[in-house]
């Protein structure tokens, strides 16, 4: 089975190459500085095995502070409001912008850099969470912040074709694992209803529809954020090109590729043994390396571009939703991207 893709859309995102420095101003965000300053303090890890990275130069806005033998930082004279982001270099590791609230910032920050070292790796990480296979433009992240919820419209749209509820169970079943397993543990299944008129959108949501037909493709979802959409085709007869896992159903195996990309996640390469669950659609647990980059990327916060830089902080900052949603299409002869 073949996989292609063109890309419909472009979103321009400033890459920063593994270990370059770039210009790291204070950003304030919302309020200004009122003339008072604050202690910031910190302590800049390695990602993972948390060992302290020591003659690391910290830099806030013009100021910079050199971590200890115990990779702790501190700056005396910060703003107290608004929001910016702390950068550092450290040898051996990816570029790290850390945003931070000034007026949250707890006493002691915790920055972790990831090593550019096995198990990590900066070129499957780009393609799995920032589409770098399937696009020039690589994408800022767009994790869930909250446990998300499914709603299965039981009729096939436009039909009165009913949709088998074994079907239904066991994509829900598959992801009851998955959702974990895509997140580092962080988030869980919330709700998993169903009924058959469609439902208006809602943020924590996803809808899942099935149709005869979908252009082509065999099956469509929106990428990440906090709602979204997966749509699946119904009906097509099982083979090595519409179930490749010999799940239960191709519905079910479909719906065990798609629930990556509502998780926020991209094609790869190699889109079949890292996009599926496994033979059967067990849902978890998925290969090691999906497993590790997933948690990286959700240890980080929606924004977060490319090699590692979070936004910098404001107030009400909230996971994009339907207003920014990226649509792909996934198999048949209709792979591509669309913006809706």
């Amino acid at each position: 089975m073949s996989l292609k893709s063109f890309v419909l859309f472009s979103v321009a995102i400033a890459t920063l190459s593994c270990g370059s420095s770039s210009t790291n101003p204070f950003v304030p965000t919302g309020g200004g500085n009122t003339g008072s300053t604050k202690m910031i303090s910190g302590t800049l890890l390695s990602y993972g095995d948390r060992t302290p990275l020591t003659g690391v130069a910290i830099t806030l806005g013009q100021s910079i502070s050199t971590t200890d033998n115990q990779g702790r930082f501190s700056f005396a004279n910060a703003p107290t409001s608004g929001g910016a982001v702390l950068t550092a270099s450290p040898p051996g590791h990816l570029f790290r912008g850390f945003g931070v609230s000034l007026s949250q910032a707890p006493a002691n920050l915790i920055i972790d850099a990831i090593r550019d070292a096995a198990p990590f790796s900066l070129a499957f990480y780009r393609a799995w969470a920032r589409n770098g296979f399937e696009s020039l433009e690589l994408q800022a992240t767009k994790p869930w912040t909250r446990d998300p919820s499914f709603y299965v419209q039981m009729l096939v749209d436009g039909t009165t074709t009913r949709v088998d509820p074994d079907v239904v169970e066991q994509i829900r079943q598959d992801f009851v694992k998955s959702i974990p397993d895509l997140t580092g543990g962080k988030f869980h299944l919330a709700s998993f209803e169903t009924g058959d008129a469609p439902r208006p959108l809602a943020d924590g949501w996803v809808n899942l529809t099935f149709y005869t037909q979908l252009g082509g493709a065999f099956a469509q979802s929106s990428v990440g954020g906090n709602s979204g959409t997966m749509s699946i085709r119904y009906g097509m007869v099982s083979s090595q090109t519409t179930n490749p896992t010999n799940c239960s159903s191709p519905e079910v195996s479909l719906a065990d590729h798609e629930i990556t990309h509502t998780m926020g996640f991209w094609h790869t390469q190699n889109v079949f043994a890292d996009s599926f669950s496994g033979t059967g659609c067990p849902g978890a647990p998925r290969p090691d390396h999906i497993r590790y980059h997933s948690t990286v990327m959700y240890s980080r916060p929606v924004g977060n571009k490319d090699p590692d830089l979070d936004p910098a902080p404001t107030t009400g900052l909230q996971a994009p939703g339907s207003e920014t949603r990226v649509v792909v299409s996934c198999f048949g002869d209709g792979s591509r991207l669309t913006r809706r």
